[in-house]
C-alpha cells in the first residue's frame, strides 16, 4: 500500500495533507487523530534540509500527518507518493 501526500505550493511554504483514500487506510490501521494538514515555510524547509538533507523532511512529514512511527509506517506502507493539487507525482519514496 502507499500513501499519497498532496502537496499545495502556497506564497510561503508548502502545505501537506493526506489524501482521501490515504486517510481511510491510515484510520483502518489505528492511528491517533491527526491534523488535516502540515505547513512549512520555505524558511524552515531550508534551514532542515542544510542540517538534515533534503529528503528527509520528506520522510518526515508523514510520521506528522499520519501519527505513527517510523517504524510502523514501514511495516504497513510501501512508499510515499508526493503528488500536486493536480494530482502529478513530484515524488515517490520507498520506505
Amino acid at each position: 500500500m502507499k500513501i499519497v501526500i498532496t502537496v499545495k505550493n502556497e506564497p510561503d511554504g508548502f502545505r501537506f495533507q493526506l489524501a482521501e483514500a490515504s486517510r481511510s487506510f491510515v484510520q483502518r490501521l489505528g492511528a491517533p487523530s491527526a491534523p488535516c494538514s502540515v505547513f512549512l515555510s520555505y524558511e524552515t524547509r531550508m534551514d532542515f534540509e542544510q542540517t538534515f538533507g533534503k529528503s528527509v523532511l520528506l520522510t518526515q512529514v508523514p510520521i506528522l500527518l499520519i501519527g505513527l512511527s517510523k517504524a510502523l509506517l514501514k511495516k504497513h506502507v510501501g512508499s510515499l507518493e508526493y503528488v500536486n493539487d493536480h494530482g502529478t507525482v513530484i515524488r515517490t519514496i520507498s520506505l
